[in-house]
């Protein structure tokens, strides 16, 4: 197994100081829906305008803002502009984000330095589509084990900083084709502020690009956290499964590497990640889902 490896530190630094700010700057959205962006330009929003590929799209403009609504639905790319700067939005699909990475504000953006641009995660939203095949299934016995020949994980030294987008960002340096994926998903996102939505949408993204690229199977192992944090690893655990069902993932049940006592250095002291025994009883419990020849995942918060 190879273990891709990114630090969340080591983010791309071309974030252009001539973008407009955003209000609002929408992580993704779901095939189905509308979405809202709302941009304030430097010198204010009076004559901006918006278009996509097949022209003008209406806006609100006010001194400050303009805030616009659009369908997800066959969406490419969107291009604010006031005739002399511009900023640009493009939709990014599974298995079409090779050129995806991260910028200075932790933010996903496309491209090259020519053609850089905010990225907008869109898929189908399958959790909520009536699938009679997987309600039939609901009844038969867990899936088997799968033995995962490739493993993702991100370690996150900064605090509160989102790790979901780095993980995607990593995932597209992945030969997937053939291969059985285990996703580890990252417990420090817990303290990322995400809103649950956007968690579900870029974990889904990911999940979907991996299978559209060819992968033969994902499993996601829960994120961890210390006991003592259970109710802020609670919705990232939450979300976690509910990806799996989605997609028919096996989630790995890490409930044994909450206890506090495999997180202290101390007595009393908790530290960021595992610790030395927290890490032995780390690996008893992957063993399973990891090809034979594998070898550990590297350590870091989760």
């Amino acid at each position: 197994m190879r273990v891709i490896l990114l630090l969340i530190l080591s983010v791309s630094l071309n974030l252009r100081a001539a973008d407009p700010a955003w209000d609002w700057l929408p992580l993704g959205a779901y095939d189905d829906e509308q979405t809202t962006f709302v941009l304030r330009p430097d010198g204010g929003a009076a004559q901006w305008t918006l278009r996509d590929q097949r022209g003008a799209v209406n806006t609100q403009n006010d001194r400050d803002t303009l805030t616009a609504t659009v369908p997800v639905t066959a969406l490419h790319e969107l291009i604010f502009s006031d005739g002399r700067a511009s900023v640009c939005v493009r939709a990014v699909r599974p298995a079409a984000g090779a050129d995806l990475h991260v910028d200075a504000r932790g933010r996903l953006r496309v491209g090259t330095k020519d053609s850089d641009a905010c990225a907008l995660l869109t898929l189908p939203q399958i959790e909520v589509r009536k699938d009679r095949r997987w309600t039939l299934l609901r009844g038969a016995p867990p899936p088997p084990v799968l033995r995962c020949t490739l493993e993702l994980t991100v370690v996150a030294p900064i605090a509160g900083d989102a790790a979901l987008p780095a993980l995607i960002v990593a995932a597209q340096a992945l030969n997937v084709r053939g291969a059985t994926v285990l996703i580890r998903v990252p417990g420090t996102d817990r303290l990322a502020g995400w809103k649950r939505r956007d968690a579900q949408l870029a974990l889904s993204w990911l999940v979907a690009d991996v299978l559209e690229r060819g992968a033969t199977g994902v499993v996601l192992a829960e994120p961890l956290a210390p006991a003592s944090e259970r109710e802020a690893l609670a919705p990232l655990l939450t979300v976690t499964h509910a990806v799996g069902e989605a997609y028919h993932c096996p989630v790995i049940d890490l409930t044994a590497l909450r206890d506090d006592a495999l997180w202290e250095l101390a007595p009393g002291i908790l530290g960021p990640e595992l610790n030395t025994g927290g890490r032995v009883k780390e690996t008893e419990l992957m063993a399973p889902w990891r090809a034979a020849s594998a070898p550990a995942a590297a350590s870091g918060p989760r």
